[in-house]
């Protein structure tokens, strides 16, 4: 699958389950989440250079043979690979940094983060407390043994750790709390969160924190009910604070004792999504899905599940169903569905919901670019993509690529006079636009003004950087040079 760029802010999830008692929502970060896959092609695009730098050498490496990388070297290179989805390679990276720097325990606790992350809890464990032997004040190596014990259920080395830790520091009080509530001790759980807030050092803890006070506090209002409801109420907070691992383990735990919870099956999914386990977020979405086949948050998560594992045709049916079901934010739902049929090449679905995003929730000028190229290098009709243009340049009015977007269009539509006049608009309005350069090349090659066009065309690659303008620049600059004097 396209390898995708992570995220994380809190943005309220859209997205209400009800359980038992109420509404869950399930996360706080519901628009990073879907930023973070609605872009997976690009994201795509873009890494190919540096994957292949990274496995087999860039050129500056290649003029480094003879000497080791250095120990920074190492760990940059293991984090880019890690970024980039290639946690085994990643790995052997901060082992080869570790053996540069034996008494730095950074390479430890890097490599126990890729274990714990990629569910090995064990070898996790070992690296967290070899760099605690490097450096026994490590708080970050503490704080992630903790994690992990927790993770391994050794409630009772967790919470030595974190016991161990600092009252006054925030992180510590935290993860008392985490531990406390994962043990359902309540009582301790509230205790610590409310000095975490109280302590207030970073204003991310304090929120977090906030999740499980109110998790608690919403619990403590329907006294009576079952533990698991409990269970489920925790469960979204740790996907709320990002404690994926936790949340799986709360989740796993619950879905033992009610096998048919279908918001607990949702949300399990979600946090196998953020860890980026497919088959394990497909299996939770799909037990969800048996419960509940109309839930049409289910079937959004699972369009975006097919995506990942590149099942665009299920991921086409699910999204559908899901806008069908009455799925919000459905901008969300059609930005991927557009992604869904794009990879599938049926064009004419595609533009249609690109369109649609436009009309109906538009975020800015990028959402035109999509469709008016479809419609000009796809479905070949210009001149929708004009009608298209013309409606950014109205929307956005001080906008290069509005401009940029009419020029394309018009030329598009055989009038080069009135396209070259936007487009030297929109590089006054931004002299860095490389595609603007790139079609008034065209509009100047097609004039016999060949010194002009290939002035252009340098100007295009240069901005480019290796973008798919660049590319095209540098191939009609090229076809340009070998043309005979003349014709120049």
């Amino acid at each position: 699958m396209k390898k995708l760029l992570i995220f994380l802010t809190c943005v309220a999830l859209i997205l209400g389950l009800v359980i038992a008692f109420g509404e869950l929502n399930i996360g706080n970060n519901f628009q990073k989440f879907t930023e973070k896959y609605k872009n997976a092609g690009a994201v795509a695009e873009n890494l190919k250079t540096s994957l292949t730098e990274l496995t087999t050498g860039t050129t500056s490496e290649k003029q480094k043979i003879g000497r080791t990388l250095s120990y920074s070297e190492r760990i940059q290179k293991g984090d880019l690979l890690l970024e980039n989805g290639y946690p085994t390679l990643a790995v052997q990276e901060y082992i080869s940094a570790q053996t540069l720097e034996k008494n730095k325990s950074e390479p430890s606790i890097k490599i126990g983060k890729v274990y714990l992350a990629t569910n090995n809890a064990e070898n996790a464990a070992e690296y967290f407390t070899n760099a605690l032997k490097i450096e026994p004040d490590s708080l970050e190596a503490k704080i992630y043994l903790g994690k992990t014990l927790m993770v391994k259920n050794d409630m009772a080395g967790a919470k030595k750790i974190f016991e161990s830790l600092e009252p006054d520091n925030q992180t510590a009080r935290f993860y008392a709390g985490i531990l406390s509530a994962f043990t359902l001790d309540t009582e301790n759980a509230k205790k610590y969160f409310s000095e975490a807030i109280a302590l207030n050092t970073t204003e991310e803890i304090s929120t977090f924190s906030q999740y499980f006070l109110s998790a608690l506090e919403t619990w403590e209002k329907t006294e009576g009910t079952e533990q698991t409801y409990l269970k489920a109420l925790l469960t979204k907070a740790y996907n709320e604070s990002h404690e994926y691992e936790l949340a799986i383990s709360m989740a796993t735990e619950t879905l033992k004792e009610k096998n048919d919870y279908r918001d607990v099956w949702i949300m399990l999914g979600y946090a196998c999504l953020q860890k980026k386990d497919t088959t394990c977020a497909l299996d939770a979405f799909l037990s969800a899905l048996k419960l509940d086949p109309e839930k049409a948050e289910t079937q959004y998560f699972l369009g975006i599940t097919s995506q990942e594992l590149k099942d665009f045709s299920a991921s086409a049916k699910y999204l559908e169903s899901a806008l069908s079901n009455g799925f919000s934010p459905a901008s969300e739902a059609k930005k991927n569905l557009a992604q869904a049929y794009l990879e599938l090449g049926n064009y004419s679905e595609a533009v249609k919901h690109y369109e649609d995003l436009v009309k109906e929730n538009p975020n800015g000028i990028d959402d035109f670019i999509r469709p008016i190229r479809l419609y000009i290098d796809n479905l070949l009709k210009p001149e929708k993509a004009l009608t298209l243009a013309k409606e950014a340049v109205k929307n956005y009015p001080e906008n290069a690529q509005s401009y940029n977007l009419l020029g394309w269009a018009q030329l598009a539509n055989g009038n080069p006079e009135l396209a070259e006049k936007n487009l030297l608009k929109a590089i006054e309005l931004d002299p860095n636009l490389s595609s603007a350069y790139l079609y008034l090349g065209q509009i100047a090659e097609a004039k016999n003004d060949f010194f002009k066009a290939k002035q252009y065309y340098k100007k295009a690659y240069d901005l480019g950087k290796g973008t798919a303008v660049a590319n095209t620049a540098a191939e009609r600059y090229n076809a340009l040079i070998q043309q005979k004097p003349a014709q120049q």
